[in-house]
């Protein structure tokens, strides 16, 4: 896979499980280990991208 698609595959997995969480937790209340689970992301990724 080349390294820009990636790098969109582990964003849209970011963004898709944050809005999850978002929308059944409201954002004061979400977890970012609850948004890693859910993406199937480590914390570093998310931090490297947020």
């Amino acid at each position: 896979m080349k390294r820009d698609k990636k790098k969109l595959l582990s964003r849209r997995k970011i963004l898709d499980s944050a809005f999850e969480e978002f929308g059944q937790q409201g954002y004061g209340l979400s977890s970012v280990n609850t948004i890693c689970t859910a993406g199937d992301i480590s914390k570093g990724i998310l931090y490297h991208y947020f």
